[in-house]
């Protein structure tokens, strides 16, 4: 049962306040910002977005960049809302961290008969 099924509800606590400012969000028509205005209100400070990682791994086991693009595309998208700078670089940063190697700007040139690693 989705959350956008309910239309009234009457509770006085602050998680009822909470719940009746959610409601009112499902008032909206354009239910893809309803989504992202409830994630923005929900995780006030960081999104971990860890289980991304994955995505894609079931082909080879290895853990991808692939999701990358689709989440700084949804922190674009959430921009409209408020400020999502600093969301958006800890989202990069999370990747980069978990796989480093995928980030390093390593390059291999050829000088003769040796090769060298230039790190950037």
């Amino acid at each position: 049962l989705s959350n956008h099924t309910f239309e009234k509800l009457n509770l006085m606590q602050l998680e009822g306040r909470q719940l009746a400012l959610f409601l009112r969000m499902n008032e909206s028509t354009n239910k893809s910002h309803v989504a992202i205005r409830k994630i923005l209100k929900c995780h006030p400070n960081f999104i971990e977005i860890d289980p991304l990682f994955e995505w894609g791994a079931e082909e080879d086991g290895d853990q991808t960049i692939k999701a990358l693009p689709h989440v700084i595309s949804w922190f674009e998208k959430a921009r409209m809302f408020q400020d999502t700078t600093k969301r958006n670089l800890y989202a990069i940063y999370q990747f980069a961290r978990a796989m480093p190697l995928l980030f390093e700007g390593v390059a291999t040139l050829k000088t003769g008969d040796k090769k060298r690693k230039r790190v950037y």
